[in-house]
């Protein structure tokens, strides 16, 4: 078939299928007048199936509901719904762990375990600085930035070579005291 021919593609299915679910009679007769007739095959007798663990008359039950079919994409889906009963509840699994106050026992390591194994211990300790030298080091800082911010604001409002030459080299004391500097 070559590609332009569309036209014909829905009449093709329709034949196909004819020929293969139909009775096959033109088949039946060429195949007839070419095999020759054989005995037939010896009777099977079948034995009854063993009995199932299976409870037939909750199958049947739930074979009476209503299907139910969605339809997702041109495509045709069965959707079902398997519950089995019995087995351990959480509550049962769990009974002898105490998920309170304690991890379960043979379980990993947990988070805080691992950050303990992993984080040094000279992290936890303050390295000799003592917090009122901590506080007075803020503090100084703090200043530091709020005069330094206060010169850059007038800085922008001067208008005089002078007063901007001037506010420029008391920025530069200060960030250089802030620094620790000269």
């Amino acid at each position: 078939m070559r590609p332009n021919d569309v036209a014909a593609r829905p009449l093709l299915c329709p034949i196909f299928l004819l020929l293969l679910i139909g009775d096959g009679g033109w088949l039946s007769q060429a195949s007839a007048q070419t095999v020759p007739p054989t005995t037939p095959p010896p009777t099977i007798t079948q034995e009854a199936p063993p009995a199932l663990p299976v409870d037939l008359g909750r199958i049947k039950t739930a074979l009476e509901r209503p299907i139910r079919v969605r339809i997702d994409d041109g495509r045709v889906r069965f959707y079902t719904e398997t519950v089995a009963p019995g087995g351990p509840s959480f509550k049962e699994f769990s009974k002898n762990f105490d998920l309170r106050f304690g991890p379960v026992p043979g379980a990993g390591m947990t988070h805080q375990e691992f950050l303990g194994l992993v984080t040094p211990k000279e992290l936890y300790g303050s390295g000799g600085i003592k917090p009122l030298e901590m506080l007075e080091w803020g503090l100084v800082n703090h200043v530091g930035w709020w005069a330094i911010r206060k010169l850059y604001k007038e800085l922008s409002e001067a208008t005089d070579e002078r007063r901007i030459k001037s506010i420029r080299d008391q920025i530069d004391r200060e960030l250089a005291a802030l620094r620790g500097g000269k």
